[in-house]
């Protein structure tokens, strides 16, 4: 997973156990936890599951020890210093130690002394206690380093989740009635930020950092991202890229919930057979010919409901999955449509 903020172009990964890398740094710092009966280190554990806070990058990695999880956070905090927190949340009811495993040169800010240091292959350990259903923590400089950073001081995750609810409010949202590909939306939509993927900010209304994205590409970078398909995708193409670049998904989905031709705008150009009954809701979608364009579908039955409005006028509105035979060149409205065809 990516970890940044959008008012720096630092960048930092989570893997699936926790461990987190910096983008062109020669380090890494990765943790263990010191239980009762033995050390428990994630990268050798089965009983690792990772998980992400909402929709904000937010790595949150449990690891189960005895009586419950040692509950690992990763999350970047912006401002004037520019860091990384690492912290570890005791959520077992007895006490452990937590050793943060610093290898190569990060420039760590602590809150306090370590209990102990131990060495390790490439660097050392910093051991603290971590009492029932409290938090240590650390945080690594992603620039200069700044010893007025109070750690315990920062952000906690929750805050970060807040902040990055407030940013995704913005641009072309959507709510569907799949909750899995719902999550992935939410999550690319953050990734797309902190990549500043040209292409998909601007198919998804993010255009002050849509601008500035389209002015670091160079000429043969800026054609490459233009390109856009003639038709929308089929949907097992969409789904395969659930899993894969969150741009690439951005890009696909948005083709199918909204694709363009000259001045026709079909509205919800697939629609898989698990959608079917499902309300579903896109807003703002920018668009060359219509500007912004929303929409929702309700179902009466087997009869789809669609309600829409486009910013200007002079397009041509279609739901080919919905009714083939429907159009209008209403600026607002709704319809009753035919009944649904077959999913795609």
């Amino acid at each position: 997973m990516i970890i940044g903020t959008l008012g720096s172009p630092s960048r930092a990964r989570v893997d699936a156990r926790g461990s987190l890398t910096v983008e062109r740094a020669r380090w890494e710092l990765d943790w263990w936890i010191g239980a009762e009966d033995r050390r428990h280190v994630p990268a050798d554990e089965a009983a690792v599951r990772q998980t992400r806070l909402g929709a904000a990058p937010v790595a949150q990695t449990a690891m189960r020890v005895p009586g419950g999880d040692a509950v690992q956070r990763v999350y970047a905090v912006g401002g004037r210093d520019d860091v990384v927190v690492m912290e570890v949340e005791n959520a077992s009811p007895v006490p452990f130690a937590v050793g943060f495993v610093a290898r190569g040169r990060p420039e760590l800010l602590l809150p306090r002394p370590p209990l102990r240091r131990e060495p390790d292959d490439g660097g050392e350990v910093l051991v603290y206690p971590v009492a029932h259903r409290t938090v240590r923590r650390i945080a690594v400089s992603l620039g200069a380093r700044s010893s007025s950073v109070e750690v315990d001081a920062l952000p906690g995750a929750d805050s970060v989740v807040r902040g990055w609810e407030a940013q995704l409010g913005r641009g072309m949202r959507v709510e569907l009635p799949d909750e899995r590909v719902q999550r992935a939306v939410d999550a690319a939509r953050a990734d797309a930020l902190l990549e500043r993927d040209a292409a998909a900010l601007e198919d998804w209304g993010f255009d002050d950092e849509a601008a500035t994205a389209w002015a670091s590409l160079s000429f043969r970078g800026r054609r490459r991202a233009r390109r856009r398909p003639a038709r929308p995708p089929g949907w097992d193409d969409v789904e395969a890229l659930l899993d894969g670049t969150g741009a690439g998904f951005l890009l696909a989905l948005r083709s199918v919930l909204v694709h363009e031709a000259g001045d026709t705008i079909s509205l919800l150009a697939k629609l898989p057979s698990s959608w079917r009954g499902g309300n579903l809701e896109v807003h703002e979608a920018p668009t060359r010919a219509g500007g912004r364009v929303s929409y929702a579908v309700r179902w009466h039955g087997e009869r789809p409901a669609l309600l829409w409005e486009v910013e200007r006028a002079g397009v041509r509105l279609r739901a080919p999955a919905l009714d083939p035979e429907w159009s209008t060149t209403e600026r607002r409205g709704e319809a009753l449509l035919a009944p649904a065809n077959a999913a795609v």
